[in-house]
């Protein structure tokens, strides 16, 4: 990930090393201290495995994390079932996983959601985003609906 930081900016532009796409973000507080704290030049990305080993070691910390859990899996056509702890199930794309759904949930435009995930596809990006079907949300969006006419509906003002 490269990254075009200036402290004078209100936004910081990230360009992905994977896919090449550009992503321009708001220069948000939390975003700020981290570049303050690399004098405003990201570091080189580390490599997954690294990435990975210390997530594991942080959800370690956390007290939830460390319940055991069931988990099922298929081997060899056999149903098998294994308990293991929360922590050890997380995987890189458990973080890419939250961070698209919690976006999602602030409603945050998913183009732009797409951006920050490297998705290409908005049918890739709606697997990723594990939320709840927000009722009253298609409630109010259906109610603005207004008539029907030559089979295209119209948009009340609201």
């Amino acid at each position: 990930m490269l990254a075009v930081v200036n402290p004078n900016s209100q936004f910081f532009t990230f360009r992905s090393s994977k896919t090449g796409e550009v992503c321009t973000i708001p220069a948000f507080d939390a975003l700020k201290r981290v570049a303050a704290k690399y004098n405003y030049n990201f570091p080189v990305p580390i490599h997954d495995t690294i990435v990975l080993k210390e997530i594991k070691n942080i959800c370690r910390l956390i007290p939830t994390m460390n319940e055991v859990v069931e988990k099922n899996i298929t081997k060899g056509g056999n149903r098998l079932k294994h308990l293991k702890k929360k922590c050890e199930m997380v995987h890189i794309h458990t973080a890419r996983r939250t961070l698209a759904t919690r976006l999602f949930e602030r409603n945050l435009d998913t183009i732009q959601i797409m951006k920050i995930t490297g998705h290409k596809k908005l049918s890739t990006l709606q697997k990723y985003v594990k939320s709840d079907i927000n009722i009253q949300r298609m409630l109010e969006v259906g109610n603005s609906i207004g008539n029907w006419e030559n089979g295209i509906a119209t948009l009340s003002a609201t």
